[in-house]
């Protein structure tokens, strides 16, 4: 190298040649960039990258709690001659939410919450942010789990609505608690944010994104409430409220150090949407924590085994009628009613529950209603209950039958319910009575209360407000497991209404000459009634549909490719689950317990979406026929003779080719 320095140069060029540039790119996993990219105080527990660039710029960090605080108070004195006000109102945000979960104060959650307000609205519409920037959807986040937190200290858990003054690291916050909210004739009251808990036992978790802190509320019966649909909603049933603190001018209440907000409550059921500076903004809910909150805590889980063995059981009041509500009753939204088997509760259709409420098409146009009873019981005496549930709630609501959604009710049942909802949409004539007695009931010699009583559960005629029903795994012609030992031994332990048992015993007596037939000395369990060949399963089967009626069958087989001939869910054979009046059939590859099986709650939905459809084409046809008629045509007006004459350079009559 000493002896040639041309050599020397040579190497020292190669060598710098080789290092690498101060400043460049390298390749890496887009995974890893965007993580990057996207982090914030929320998803990461770290500041964004939007809001290290506002530190950098100014000069702090935030690497420790002392750097933080004075972080904090450095960008809040910006505020006043910052030049783009949104970035530092972002980066404050941040700071204030990092703050919060580093020391657990309610009131710098309540601040992160004022600063991305005045990012997310702003009062000069130029500085309003664009949908497409990704703090927007951050910054909603932000005020929504800031203000959730900021209601309540650290120890508590529900939400403080209360008026009062908030000391706040900038200045203080002047909060007017809301409105006392009603909820169809209940008080809300115990608010929980929804972010606390993570649901089980349903597969999706539905959440409407929008503005405000998503609660949970718990119900207060009002005393001589008015609702007509408060009597039938259980006192388990949790409610998805919204918390919004709305603030007038928030970017000069935070120069000044002085704001003042007021809290607005909204239930899901009544509000979707409010009005900020002019524009609708969606509000924020969590309708499937809400209802897995009440589902879990309510007592249908309790009375499955007793539903089977008891002659009554309830989920309300012991006077209720087993029809039972878990959203307030609003005009214009088709009742669907879910019928739960034996052995069984309405808590089985949690799933359907939860999905019809988060689909966005369904979940406005279609309401599900729940019906309890006592499954033991003999099948037309629970039909019986849910006819005269479904009249009367009928008639609660909608008292001079204005509502056209209550006309068309979907009724479905699995199971056993799948029985007593064709019961729903069936004339029974005499075919019910014909098959347990020779002489007419009306010819007796019986207690006028029995006869009275008899006639209501032997002779009945289809509802006309329940045109569509949906049938899964339903026994049109028996269960085969209603012949074995254990369900002859369950049917030995139910125990009967006793008003069926006395009815029984003043129609065996020597005085009724009833002349029942020999296959029925006795009243029989619903057990017995699903016996193939029984009487009341061969009456059944013997009788149609209602006109007008649309029905479907969701019938389960755990391996359809095995064929259908002999194919069973384990309680009920295709062959007798299957229905030629169906207007459709899906198979379902699963065992008994189908009505949570992603491809059956699939096919309901195809159903009630054909509902709605029928639904609204029925309503725009009455509509149509309703119209005045059009006025007639005015008479043509005189055309000079001149103007009649044939333009030379139009083609003749006939020719089409122009």
């Amino acid at each position: 190298m000493r002896r040639s320095p041309a050599l020397a140069l040579a190497c020292l060029v190669a060598c710098a040649l080789a290092c690498a540039s101060p400043v460049g790119v390298e390749r890496q996993d887009p995974r890893k960039v965007r993580a990057q990219l996207a982090a914030n105080v929320l998803a990461a527990g770290e500041l964004s990258h939007d809001t290290e660039l506002v530190l950098q710029a100014v000069g702090v960090s935030a690497e420790n709690d002392r750097q933080l605080v004075h972080s904090l108070d450095a960008l809040h004195a910006l505020l006043p001659t910052a030049p783009h006000p949104p970035d530092v109102l972002y980066a404050l945000a941040e700071l204030s939410f990092l703050h919060g979960d580093r020391e657990g104060g309610a009131s710098a959650y309540a601040a992160a919450a004022v600063y991305a307000w005045a990012f997310l609205f702003p009062e000069d519409p130029a500085d309003r942010p664009s949908v497409l920037d990704p703090r927007t959807r951050v910054a909603a986040d932000l005020y929504n789990r800031g203000l959730a937190r900021g209601l309540r200290e650290a120890e508590a858990e529900v939400a403080d609505l209360s008026s009062r003054t908030v000391t706040l690291s900038f200045g203080t916050l002047v909060v007017t608690s809301p409105k006392d909210p009603v909820w169809a004739g209940h008080r809300l009251v115990d608010l929980v944010p929804a972010d606390d808990y993570e649901i089980r036992g349903i597969r999706n978790r539905y959440r409407r994104p929008g503005i405000g802190a998503p609660f949970i509320a718990g119900l207060e019966r009002l005393p001589g409430s008015a609702a007509r649909e408060a009597a039938r909603i259980p006192k388990a049933i949790h409610v998805p409220v919204t918390v919004l603190l709305r603030f007038d001018d928030a970017l000069a209440g935070l120069q000044r150090g002085e704001l003042s907000g007021r809290l607005e409550l909204y239930a899901m059921e009544e509000v979707s949407t409010t009005e900020i500076h002019g524009e609708e903004v969606p509000l924020e809910y969590e309708p499937s924590v809400a209802f897995a909150l009440g589902v879990g805590q309510s007592e249908v889980w309790s009375i499955e085994i007793e539903s089977l063995f008891q002659d009554r059981v309830t989920v309300m009041s012991e006077d209720s009628d087993g029809l039972f509500m878990i959203h307030p009753y609003r005009p214009g939204q088709i009742p669907v009613v879910l019928v739960h088997g034996t052995a069984s509760s309405p808590g089985r259709w949690a799933e359907v529950v939860n999905e019809l409420t988060g689909d966005p098409v369904l979940r406005d146009r279609v309401v599900p209603w729940l019906f309890v009873y006592a499954t033991g019981n003999p099948i037309l005496l629970s039909a019986g209950r849910l006819r005269a549930a479904l009249q009367g709630a009928r008639r609660e609501l909608d008292p001079e039958a204005k509502d056209a959604a209550l006309q068309h009710m979907v009724l479905v049942g699995h199971s056993q319910g799948g029985l007593l909802v064709r019961l729903q949409v069936t004339d029974s004539e005499t075919a019910f009575w014909d098959a347990i007695s020779e002489e007419p009931v009306e010819s007796l010699d019986l207690d006028p209360a029995t006869q009275k009583w008899l006639e209501d559960q032997f002779f009945f005629e289809a509802l006309p407000f329940a045109d569509r029903v949906v049938f899964m795994a339903t026994p049109h012609r028996g269960s085969f497991r209603a012949t074995d030992g254990v369900a002859a031994l369950a049917g030995r332990l139910i125990s009967l209404p006793v008003r069926a048992t006395q009815a029984t015993v003043d129609l065996i007596s020597g005085d009724s000459e009833a002349k029942l037939r020999s296959r029925m000395r006795q009243v029989p369990t619903s057990i017995e009634n699903m016996r193939p060949g029984s009487l009341f399963m061969d009456t059944l089967a013997s009788r149609p549909l209602a006109e007008g009626v649309t029905a479907h069958s969701i019938i389960a087989v755990p391996d359809p490719d095995g064929g259908l001939e002999d194919a069973d869910d384990g309680v009920v054979k295709y062959e007798s689950a299957t229905l030629s009046e169906a207007a459709s059939e899906v198979i379902v590859p699963s065992h008994h317990s189908m009505q949570a099986h992603p491809e059956t709650i699939a096919e309901l939905k195809r159903i009630l979406r054909e509902q709605v459809a029928a639904f609204d084409a029925a309503r725009s046809q009455a509509a149509a026929e309703a119209a005045p008629p059009a006025l007639p045509e005015a008479a043509p007006s005189v055309v000079p003779e001149a103007a009649l004459s044939v333009d030379p350079a139009l083609p003749p009559a006939g020719d089409t080719r122009h």
